[in-house]
């Protein structure tokens, strides 16, 4: 879409589990190294900011639901994927978006 349409890139509704027991589908091979955590949160997002930063055009990264505090699984298999724990307290990761 860069490339031939000059279209700019922005990865959307983009999440990692801090809790994930049991994920309905198996998570990509080259990420099976990520922790489910608060680290792992970090290390996604960075990883996930250099391929955007290396696409002509590449524009950034909006993370999955931020507001959504008390429903944490956010529709998905894995229990918790937000960057708060309950009742709102931020996690480390949460710090990532001030160097990417």
């Amino acid at each position: 879409m860069a490339s031939t349409w000059g279209k700019e890139i922005v990865v959307a509704e983009i999440n990692w589990p801090t809790s994930c027991s049991r994920p309905a589908y198996s998570f990509p091979s080259d990420l099976k190294d990520i922790p489910f955590s608060a680290e792992g949160q970090t290390t996604f997002m960075k990883r996930v900011a250099e391929v955007v930063a290396g696409v002509k055009n590449g524009n950034g990264i909006f993370y999955w639901e931020p507001a959504w505090m008390d429903n944490q699984g956010l529709g998905s298999s894995c229990e918790s994927n937000t960057m708060f724990s309950w009742p709102g307290k931020e996690l480390s990761s949460l710090d990532v978006f001030a160097s990417i």
